[in-house]
Formats: C-alpha cells, sequence, structure tokens
C-alpha cells in the first residue's frame, strides 16, 4: 500500500483537491483486513470505550512498505478527510511488504494483528480493560516480527 494511485475531487466551488488511493494488495486477504480493524474495535468497546482523547476513533495504519517501523508513531488527532473531516486518533507502523508477502495466512494473521494491537496500545490509558487482552496479541505475534 505504499504505491498510492494519484486522483483529484471536484468540488462544487470549483476547488480541485488532490487525492491518494491506496489498494490493498491481492494477496492480503480481505477477511484479514476486516478482522485487523474488527478485533482490536471490540475489544476496546468491551474494555470500556474510547478514550476521549481519541476523538470519533483509533485509526491504525499498517504501511507495507520496504522496512520495518515496529514501534508505533502517534500523529495525535488528526482530520480524516476520508470520513466526513471527523477527528481520529491515527497511529502509523511499517511493515516489510516482501516479508509479510511471503508468510503464510496463519503467519500473517498473528504477526499483522500483533502489531495492530500494538498501535491501539500506544493511545490506551494504562487502566483500560482492553490492554491485557491486546497484549496477548501482541505476544502472538512477537515470534514472527524482526527483533
Amino acid at each position: 500500500m505504499s504505491e498510492p494511485i494519484k486522483g483529484e475531487i471536484y468540488h462544487d466551488d470549483g476547488r480541485v483537491e488532490a487525492t491518494l488511493e491506496y489498494f490493498q494488495p491481492r494477496w492480503l486477504a480481505r477477511g484479514l483486513i476486516e478482522e485487523l480493524t474488527l478485533v482490536p474495535s471490540k475489544l476496546v468497546t468491551v474494555g470500556g470505550g474510547l478514550p476521549a482523547d481519541c476523538g470519533t476513533h483509533i485509526q491504525v495504519r499498517l504501511d507495507l512498505d520496504d522496512s520495518w517501523q515496529l514501534s508505533p508513531h502517534d500523529e495525535g488527532l488528526v482530520t480524516n478527510t476520508e470520513c466526513a473531516d471527523e477527528q481520529v486518533r491515527r497511529v502509523t507502523t511499517s511493515v516489510d511488504r516482501a516479508t509479510v508477502r511471503s508468510w503464510d495466512g496463519r503467519v500473517r494473521r498473528e504477526a499483522l494483528l500483533g502489531l495492530a494491537s500494538t498501535a491501539v496500545l500506544e493511545v490506551l490509558p494504562d487502566g483500560h480493560r482492553a490492554r491485557a487482552p491486546l497484549q496477548e496479541l501482541v505476544a502472538r505475534g512477537a515470534s514472527h516480527l524482526p527483533g
């Protein structure tokens, strides 16, 4: 997803806004993308809900790149123009595309779910009840990640 397609949005007032579209690779199962979203979301919801300083939701970006960035980068509150200009808490990490592609489905699921959970943990307060189950997901995925 590090190779975006450039586009433009034409507004009624004559403005033209440049956009970048990131499409998931065909080798990355759609069900996995949904799981990477839903599993942490459910844990946060059941564990007490979204902290007030996270805006409308936590937006985790796992960039498929040519290098690893396993430590999450908290970008703070940002405007998510993809969803009605809502304020979201964005956290980013990146994984080596070639390595992720080489993994079988089970390893890919465990590693990416662990990494997504690491990103969510970055912004959850210490006392949040979702921390323990998210940390279990991190532990399961850690053996597949470098370092």
